[in-house]
């Protein structure tokens, strides 16, 4: 059972019972949360992308998905790919593997002529090893 409360998304293991989650993030994390785009998802599935990490969700419905997707990007307030990687760079105290690479993968993408920062952003931030994908 997932709740939105200020910039955090919290999941608990029953609905109702709201004394202690199980996860929590921090939504201002992530950048974007989209459908998912990859082959055999499930109806209602979509994902939470960040420099470090994609998350993946399902809601209930596809209508419930919809709801889902459009009051989270509006806490993480759809911000520019150049606001993002300033936003980070900021409460960021040691770069990840995994945020480096992503980094570099986003900087490939620019070079080969790629200029939609958002779509940049979120190949590079889910496949930030894998050139061929991220470009597909």
């Amino acid at each position: 059972w997932m709740v939105i409360r200020d910039n955090f998304l919290y999941a608990y293991k029953h609905k109702q019972n709201y004394s202690s989650p199980t996860e929590m993030f921090d939504l201002h994390s992530f950048f974007k949360a989209i459908v998912s785009s990859d082959d055999g998802h499930e109806l209602g599935q979509f994902e939470l992308i960040s420099l470090d990490e994609t998350r993946t969700f399902i809601a209930a419905s596809w209508f419930d998905m919809h709801k889902w997707l459009t009051i989270i990007n509006r806490v993480i307030a759809n911000v520019t790919a150049q606001q993002y990687f300033l936003r980070t760079q900021c409460s960021t105290i040691c770069v990840s593997h995994k945020q480096r690479t992503s980094i570099r993968m986003y900087g490939t993408l620019h070079k080969l002529g790629f200029n939609d920062d958002v779509l940049c952003l979120i190949a590079a931030c889910k496949y930030e090893s894998d050139l061929n994908s991220a470009i597909n």
